[in-house]
């Protein structure tokens, strides 16, 4: 890849709901190699490669993904929370939202509750569940910890993959466990991504 040179590559409907491209640059594919902070483009097509190993699944229905370029970010905050931060959101039949935060238990914010609020309810919709009763936000508190502040990209991207491996969701108990709450993804398992 030489300099200037960027990755494209299209991105499906069926993955966000929107068609459209992402652009991978020349930086990010060596922060990705060196383990430096990533950006959304790098976690937007790895998600693309997670929808490819779920598609032909029969349940593939249970998953869908949330575009990371519509995360909350405000790259001036000096607050944690105003910052970029990828936080994994699943779901069960029961619109149940069970949340993985590399940083720690932290309750979600009001605004970004109620845009997945409307997302869930505007999915129901279209798959003419009717309406339902609210969903259950749970905080998966034993799910592993970013080791410092620039790998919450990695911790994202992994916990997304061992949701799309496992078609039982057996993710809710494992990452339910008390005890776990000071866990660190380590080197090797960030690796496996």
């Amino acid at each position: 890849m030489s300099q200037g040179q960027t990755l494209a590559s299209y991105i499906d409907e069926d993955i966000f709901g929107v068609e459209k491209m992402i652009y991978v640059l020349k930086v990010d594919v060596i922060s990705f190699i060196q383990m430096n902070e990533i950006r959304q483009a790098v976690i937007t097509a790895y998600i693309s490669y997670l929808y490819k190993l779920v598609k032909d699944q029969e349940w593939k229905l249970m998953i869908a993904f949330m575009d990371p370029s519509r995360t909350f970010h405000d790259p001036k905050s000096r607050n944690v929370v105003g910052r970029v931060q990828y936080i994994v959101k699943a779901l069960n039949q029961k619109d149940n939202v069970y949340i993985m935060d590399p940083l720690g238990a932290r309750q979600p914010h009001d605004v970004w509750k109620g845009i997945v609020n409307a997302g869930i309810k505007q999915f129901n919709a279209e798959k003419g569940k009717g309406l339902c009763r609210s969903s259950t936000w749970i905080m998966l508190s034993g799910a592993p910890k970013q080791a410092d502040g620039k790998m919450c990209g990695y911790c994202v991207m992994r916990y997304t993959k061992v949701i799309c491996e496992n078609s039982s969701l057996a993710f809710r108990t494992k990452y339910a466990r008390s005890g776990k709450e000071n866990e660190f993804y380590t080197q090797m398992k960030l690796d496996k991504v």
